[in-house]
């Protein structure tokens, strides 16, 4: 065997006290290593449990005579061993077992995840021909986000390694091993509107004599890769007063993996009407009035003079 502890059963004919470690000699073993024994159990039934077992070799627990008390404190006889002696195989060390690393890839160019190839685990603790079956298999498509990948490998006739069996009793041993794969979304999200991913510019018309004015718009559309739709926020905000003349507005689309990309349109209010500009030039728009109305004054009398001397 190479299974340890080993343990031997020792069954007296009647209850008896009294049987200990010291009980049980382990000299005629020829396996290497510390051994102990270490007895224990009541009544009829006890137990002996060896360790310290590290070469190949033969492992016999001999149990002395007198060993052991009945009630009548008589000593016990010489025990009748069917087997005392056990070949014990020193297991192989146990190979660690190769894992892939875990995986981190960038997303496909405008797809929501990306197929990941990588090698499959060794199983070098079982027998083979090692069957390996991983899920997702390599070359699935992973979507964006961490995905753990499961290994199963089942090893030949004979199964462990460490297992030492018959041919009447093979077994086909498993082991399980796992890793992750990562997919990053290197992707911001992408903006719709003009071409050059700009935004279709905004032009409102103040009411007559009015200055700064409410605008409203409606937030850009914006695409993702993921599939999940994008959170848009734009500075200034729709719904806000914007003076007279044009103001750029700059919008930023952030999607599920923190993305993000940005784009601008302009906001353009025209004054209302045809009224005057305000202000302190106010007085010379007057003045200039005042001014062309004299000239045409002027021009008329000077033209109504020159028609009297054509009749004299």
């Amino acid at each position: 065997t190479s299974t340890a502890p080993i343990v031997f059963a020792v069954v007296f004919s009647e209850p008896v006290t009294g049987f200990t470690n010291t009980d049980v000699s382990l000299a005629a073993s020829t396996a290497g290593g510390t051994l102990a024994a270490a007895v224990a159990g009541s009544g009829t039934t006890w137990t002996i449990t060896i360790t310290g077992m590290t070469t190949n070799g033969t492992v016999q627990a001999d149990v002395a005579n007198g060993a052991a008390q009945d009630s009548a404190l008589n000593n016990s006889a010489p025990i009748t061993v069917i087997d005392k002696t056990v070949a014990w195989v020193q297991p192989s060390p146990v190979a660690p077992q190769v894992v892939p690393v875990n995986v981190v890839v960038p997303n496909t160019p405008g797809q929501s995840g990306a197929i990941v190839t990588y090698p499959l685990p060794t199983f070098p603790n079982l027998l083979p021909p090692v069957a390996v079956v991983c899920t997702p298999p390599s070359g699935s498509f992973f979507p964006i986000g961490v995905t753990t990948v499961t290994c199963v490998g089942t090893g030949g006739p004979g199964g462990n390694k460490q297992s030492v069996v018959t041919a009447a009793a093979r077994i086909e041993a498993t082991a399980t091993v796992s890793f992750t794969v990562t997919v990053i979304d290197v992707e911001g999200p992408v903006f719709g509107g003009t071409a050059g991913g700009g935004l279709a510019d905004v032009t409102a018309t103040a009411a007559a004599g009015s200055g700064p004015t409410t605008v409203t718009f409606t937030l850009p559309v914006v695409t993702d890769n993921s599939g999940v739709p994008a959170v848009v926020v734009c500075s200034p905000p729709s719904g806000s007063v914007f003076p007279v003349g044009t103001t750029t507005v700059t919008c930023t689309a952030t999607d599920q993996s923190g993305a993000t990309s940005t784009a601008s349109f302009s906001i353009t209010v025209l004054a209302g009407g045809i009224l005057p500009a305000t202000g302190s030039n106010s007085s010379g728009w007057l003045q200039l009035a005042l001014l062309l109305v004299a000239v045409g004054g002027i021009i008329t009398i000077a033209t109504g003079r020159r028609r009297r001397r054509t009749l004299t």
